[in-house]
């Protein structure tokens, strides 16, 4: 069995200069008003630093903002019993669940910042609105 060998290898090393003429391109900044993230990762990227508004929450339906809620937990590590969440959650590239429920829920109001007890408040209203219509 031989290994499948593609490039060519070469003893000599070569260093790499940056250009000095090239203009370094600036990353496009996520649009604000988009509804999803870029990367599908977040409901809300930035849930743990400015408050949602209204407008931003309604959008999504009763399931979504559950899961928008408990995205805020899941950025402190909690794990989810529930089955669904747990598997929506793990399925996350940032996501580590290390921390039980039970002792994650007793520890809570220590937790969360400002923002996160806003808008998990914000959320949950939101989210029985929703589940009320039937969404």
């Amino acid at each position: 069995v031989y290994p499948n060998v593609n490039c060519i290898m070469s003893r000599d090393q070569v260093y790499l200069e940056p250009d000095p003429t090239a203009t370094p391109i600036p990353e496009e900044e996520p649009d604000p008003t988009q509804t999803d993230t870029q990367t599908g990762e977040y409901f809300f990227p930035d849930s743990d630093s400015r408050y949602l508004t209204d407008e931003e929450v309604a959008v999504y339906s009763s399931d979504q903002l559950e899961l928008a809620k408990n995205e805020i937990y899941a950025r402190h590590g909690r794990q989810f019993v529930t089955q669904y969440i747990s598997d929506y959650f793990n399925s996350k590239s940032w996501y580590q669940g290390t921390i039980d429920p039970d002792t994650f829920d007793a520890q809570q109001d220590s937790i969360f910042n400002e923002y996160e007890m806003a808008n998990i408040s914000k959320i949950a209203e939101w989210e029985e609105r929703k589940s009320g219509e039937g969404n």
